[in-house]
């Protein structure tokens, strides 16, 4: 795992770093679930099936994992944690909430997976930022 990640999106530059391998795991178990219930084939998910789940305590824990791994650099000004100004900063930047969140989770979690099944799901997942 790379010791930061950084994404810009819209002139504002996230920087991931990585969380505790353990805290990522026991997310990463407990969010398995919602897998299970998701329908379509492994080149095609559901959007339905994947909003159904956004609101449930599995999501929450990954949502808290990637934000709170997470600082914010807009303007070159001094970086801030993002969880410490979550609300006021997707305020502001309510179009960049899934592409953070998708960004956090491939960088936290894709060292548990081999290569070819992180480029699937990064394929599926830009195909969800695009729409």
């Amino acid at each position: 795992m790379e010791s930061t990640f950084e994404k810009e999106i819209d002139e504002v530059r996230y920087i991931m770093r990585p969380a505790n391998a353990l805290a990522s795991w026991s997310a990463l178990k407990s969010a398995m679930g919602i897998f299970k219930n998701i329908s379509g084939s492994e080149d095609k998910i559901e959007i339905g099936t994947i909003l159904q789940n956004l609101g449930s305590k599995e999501v929450e824990l990954i949502e808290k994992l990637v934000f709170e791994h997470t600082s914010v650099v807009i303007n070159a000004e001094k970086p801030f944690k993002l969880s410490s100004q979550l609300d006021a900063h997707f305020n502001q930047h309510r179009a960049h909430i899934i592409q953070v969140l998708f960004s956090g989770v491939v960088y936290q979690f894709s060292d548990f997976f081999p290569k070819e099944l992180i480029s699937k799901v990064t394929d599926i997942g830009s195909q969800l930022i695009t729409r």
